[in-house]
């Protein structure tokens, strides 16, 4: 997208609150009762083709912002969203290696 915008000669920082979601947007989002989950960090449109490390990395970073954000610990945090449908088997093992982390006791 930033590429797109610089070919375009398009300053995006004078927008960027309306083109981007904001912390409170998020917090809105949840006060709102609606179900926040995971979405990966920076968005890989072929999050298959990251190694298992990057996605690992999408993901942790993920939930440990969310969870900071909405103030909540990462085990209320219990759905997720493959970002473009972009998954593989690694992606899946990640995820399923992340809820088993959760102390579901907290």
């Amino acid at each position: 997208m930033f590429s797109m915008f610089k070919e375009k000669q398009f300053n995006h920082n004078e927008y960027s609150k309306k083109l981007f979601f904001q912390k409170n947007d998020l917090q809105t989002l949840d006060n709102l009762g609606h179900i926040v989950g995971l979405h990966s960090h920076n968005h890989p449109t072929l999050l298959e083709k990251l190694s298992y490390d990057e996605q690992k990395n999408e993901y942790e970073k993920n939930l440990s912002l969310i969870s900071g954000i909405l103030d909540k610990p990462k085990n209320e945090i219990k759905c997720m969203s493959h970002p473009c449908g972009s998954y593989n088997a690694d992606t899946l093992e990640i995820l399923k290696n992340l809820v088993l982390s959760w102390d579901l006791n907290k």
